[in-house]
């Protein structure tokens, strides 16, 4: 545990703006998620598990799994999540999960067959929870399991299909369309202010605020767009 918060300490870089992610709350988050779940009985059969799957449509699809892990038998992807509202409505949003069912397609293409979905593993994430007022009526740690079907398998190439589909009609058109019913949905969008600003001064705005970076969830590794 000790080495742990060493570790975290020397690689996590705190940002002046966000009061939720620091050292404190990460330190209290590892020794509380420690003395919650040390006893649990499964087996972690790997992590960071890098993938690039063919989908059959000439794509692949690519990305990394934080672990995957068998108990009482039985396979689960087990994905870290962190949230800032951590209730019985927030695992709702899991099932259906175009996230998840992929997780759980790749395990099955991988070769862990047995794999029934998904175990999120949610820590809350709140200004104010290291409060000793706070901590009496907030639960920082839970879990839920998101099982997928065969039949949420089968469909998940069909879907995957046509969201690639509508991202290469952009890219051929040069138009996205905005979703703006999503600019709050996880916390205020890193673009939400491009939008608010008028047309003309919006490409000066992304070339002073921005930056393009390209992660491959294969190596981790980050490329920076020069212009």
């Amino acid at each position: 545990m000790e080495a742990a918060v060493e570790l975290f300490k020397q690689k996590f870089v705190e940002t002046p703006e966000d009061e939720k992610r620091t050292h404190k709350m990460g330190e209290w988050i590892l020794r509380n998620y420690h003395a919650t779940y040390q006893d649990q009985p499964f087996k972690v059969l790997s992590t960071e598990k890098e993938f690039c799957i063919p989908l059959g449509n000439g794509n692949n699809l690519i990305g990394r799994i934080d672990k995957i892990i068998e108990w009482d038998g039985v396979t689960w992807v087990m994905d870290h999540k962190t949230t800032s509202m951590l209730g019985a409505s927030y695992f709702k949003m899991h099932t259906p999960n175009m996230q998840f069912t992929g997780y759980t397609w790749a395990a099955h293409k991988m070769g862990y067959t047995n794999c029934q979905g998904v175990l999120v593993d949610a820590m809350l994430v709140a200004k104010g929870l290291l409060e000793s007022s706070s901590r009496a009526k907030l639960s920082p740690l839970a879990r839920d399991f998101a099982f997928r079907n065969n039949d949420d398998l089968d469909d998940y190439i069909t879907h995957a299909w046509d969201v690639q589909e509508d991202i290469k009609e952009c890219e051929d058109d040069g138009v996205w369309t905005p979703n703006f019913d999503a600019c709050t949905y996880y916390g205020e969008c890193p673009y939400r202010k491009i939008c608010k600003e008028p047309k003309d001064i919006r490409e000066r705005v992304i070339k002073m605020d921005y930056q393009v970076e390209h992660w491959d969830p294969r190596n981790g590794e980050v490329k920076v767009e020069t212009a």
